[in-house]
């Protein structure tokens, strides 16, 4: 997992800085699951959570920006005003983001299922 962690982390650095004005940014930190690569062979699959709060009314635009910053994006819808994305980060790390309210705005980066050792 570890080698993901340094592509979250990259990441992470980036939406920070492509954060628009007015917008605060909330890091929940990693969460580690267990998770089966195999029958015989224990993994673990990590997941860590951004939660970005800003002025009601411009989830679309914050969405829009911060996809910007990535290649390879997909919005979602793909006309209008978005309201989430999916990129693959690489290194097996994905990133999807959705409109979760008036002002919020989450992000959650998660890995596939790795050897835990």
């Amino acid at each position: 997992v570890c080698s993901s962690d340094l592509t979250i982390d990259r990441v992470v650095g980036e939406v920070r800085g492509d954060l628009p004005d007015r917008w605060r940014f909330d890091d929940d930190g990693y969460h580690e699951n267990p998770c089966r690569i195999t029958p015989m062979r224990d993994g673990a699959a990590a997941t860590r959570t951004l939660t970005l709060s800003g002025p009601e009314g411009t989830e679309g635009e914050a969405l829009a920006k911060l996809a910007s910053g990535f290649g390879d994006v997909r919005l979602r819808p793909a006309e209008g005003t978005p309201e989430g994305f999916y990129v693959d980060a690489g290194n097996f790390v994905a990133v999807r983001a959705r409109v979760n309210g008036p002002g919020t705005v989450v992000l959650e980066l998660k890995t596939g299922c790795r050897p835990a050792d």
